[in-house]
């Protein structure tokens, strides 16, 4: 199933662009995945040591203490023509420089 998306650089996420392109992706109101989570891999500053440290998606998904199943990386969301509404109903789990992972 094909079906259109408004955006820049094939990216869902761009709001400012008006071009469309076409996604081999069906509408996720269809799918029977229903994810809970838009899990934002980053940075963060370490108050141990003042580094940054990269935390991953796996990383992130344990601190968090949710399913996997219901987390959506934030990359493969771009990639694969999530609507912006979908996606905006989703909570996001992203790093937090306090420590605090409790939703």
């Amino acid at each position: 199933m094909k079906r259109s998306v408004k955006c820049a650089h094939s990216d869902p996420m761009c709001e400012p662009c008006k071009k469309e392109f076409t996604t081999p992706y069906p509408s996720m109101s269809n799918s029977t995945t229903d994810h809970r989570y838009l899990v934002k891999p980053g940075y963060v500053r370490s108050r141990s040591d003042g580094d940054l440290h990269y935390i991953g998606f796996a990383k992130l998904v344990g601190l968090y203490g949710v399913p996997l199943i219901e987390c959506l990386h934030f990359d493969e969301a771009r990639l694969h023509g999530y609507t912006k509404e979908y996606i905006d109903g989703l909570t996001v789990l992203e790093p937090q420089e306090s420590g605090d992972y409790e939703l």
